[in-house]
């Protein structure tokens, strides 16, 4: 990683609000509280707790650690609802209570480095409008950083450790510092994420480490579409906790998170994108996203899991074309998107087999597949043979191919970890990470590299 330069001290509460959503995750709060008390420069950021009617123990359990948060944080605020909105509501109601410059949202079961805010206050005021490069040439620039970002695996405490002898810290000149970089302001930032998984040893596997490439700032509205397409394509446009939006351009363009069963986030994130004028993508890896919790594909169903994912294709389609960014390369990924989402569904709305064959008929006659139905199975031969199956109509034979690739998704990997843990397998990495004591790892524990390959028929992943 290369050296940071040093920005000014920002004034105390002045730069960032954080907001974090809570709901039944009291056995997330211990480890949550000891992360953000061991953020570094946490009295540039106001902290807000937003609980969403939990019925377990969360509140009791952070209400005792507000006020040690409040010695570190410029402010903290612990905001309740009196009934289970979700996680749209809960984020709306901490915007209204935000008063940084920027607004960021963790979510309470996930890792993050003690460098997360001063990579952040570095993002958000470095002059480094140098760096500016034209979304046309994202795509070759993040294939460029590809081979880089995923053939390297470090630790939160090693990542941190390395940087703060390295000096990445908010330097001690005061001074008041603009909300932007190279002069212009900075609407939304794009971070790298780790999704890692908490095995039952205490170790974290590390599943996946997606990056938008090195860091550049991408201007204009043309080009930030373009943008926006391609981290859809690589799975970095639906997430929330990975960004940091400036707040007066939410505030000026009204964007609230919508009531929707899964795509709350990413109707955001579009609406964003839509609206804004520059974006910049950093390099800096500091937030792990928990995969852990991830409910098992038999067992995290809902009826309304097809409608709801069959209308992010439609406004992902619709945003295409609104920025006269239709081709066949576009038409083509949102084909496959469908498929992979109309794949997921039998699982995912727990319906009896016997429904499917006439429900898959019927679906196949609105006009997103209509229009995307020849365009299926051309970006992966995986999915050649289920594309086959719709065109033709073949419904029953999609269903039951489609229940046989959840159950390769579902039971397969667990097989061969519990095959391999049994015949001894490979050794550990030496690398660590630390947990949170709520999980009762080791202090330190080690990250493994953990293939998912195999799991080959698995729906996007930034449902999130």
């Amino acid at each position: 990683m290369s050296e940071m330069p040093e920005i000014p001290e920002i004034p105390e509460g002045s730069l960032f609000s954080v907001v974090i959503p809570l709901y039944n995750c009291g056995a997330h709060v211990p480890g949550l509280v000891s992360q953000l008390l061991a953020l570094q420069e946490a009295r540039l950021a106001q902290l807000i707790f937003v609980d969403d009617a939990s019925t377990d123990e969360t509140v009791s359990l952070l209400s005792p650690h507000l006020p040690e948060l409040r010695e570190a944080f410029a402010d903290v605020h612990l905001l309740r609802s009196l009934i289970n909105s979700g996680s749209a509501a809960a984020r709306n109601l901490g915007l209204g209570a935000c008063q940084g410059q920027y607004v960021l949202f963790l979510d309470a079961d996930d890792f993050f480095t003690p460098l997360l805010l001063t990579h952040a206050a570095q993002d958000v005021t470095a002059d480094d409008s140098s760096r500016a490069l034209d979304a046309m040439d994202y795509a070759e620039a993040c294939e460029q950083a590809a081979d880089t970002v995923s053939g390297s695996q470090g630790a939160i405490a090693d990542e941190a450790a390395g940087a703060q002898s390295r000096g990445d810290r908010v330097g001690a000149a005061p001074a008041d510092v603009p909300a932007s970089r190279g002069g212009a302001p900075v609407d939304i930032v794009v971070r790298p994420v780790r999704e890692v998984r908490l095995e039952p040893s205490g170790a974290l596997a590390e599943l996946a480490q997606i990056s938008a490439g090195p860091s550049h700032l991408v201007s204009g509205r043309d080009d930030v579409a373009t943008l926006a397409v391609e981290l859809e394509k690589q799975t970095l446009l639906g997430y929330v906790w990975n960004k940091i939006y400036r707040r007066q351009f939410l505030l000026e363009n009204r964007l609230r998170f919508p009531h929707a069963i899964y795509i709350e986030d990413f109707s955001f994130n579009l609406k964003a994108f839509a609206a804004a004028q520059n974006v910049l993508i950093s390099e800096h890896l500091d937030y792990y996203y928990n995969r852990s919790n991830d409910s098992s594909v038999t067992r995290s169903t809902h009826p309304e899991y097809l409608t709801e994912h069959v209308k992010r294709v439609e406004r992902l389609s619709k945003f295409i074309r609104a920025n006269d960014l239709e081709n066949a390369a576009n038409q083509q990924f949102l084909a496959d998107t469908l498929l992979r989402y109309t794949l997921g569904a039998y699982h995912k709305q727990g319906w009896a087999l016997r429904r499917w064959p006439g429900f898959l008929r019927r679906t196949l006659n609105l006009p997103i597949y209509r229009r995307l139905l020849p365009h299926m199975g051309h970006t992966s031969r995986k999915y050649a043979p289920f594309a086959w199956l719709l065109r033709h109509r073949c419904t029953l034979a999609f269903t039951l191919a489609a229940a046989g690739a959840g159950w390769i998704q579902t039971y397969l990997p667990a097989l061969f970890d519990r095959v391999k843990r049994t015949s001894g397998g490979s050794p550990a990495s030496d690398l660590t990470v630390s947990t949170p004591a709520s999980l009762t790892p080791p202090a330190t524990t080690p990250v493994t590299s953990s293939a998912t390959e195999s799991a080959s028929f698995s729906v996007p992943s930034n449902e999130r």
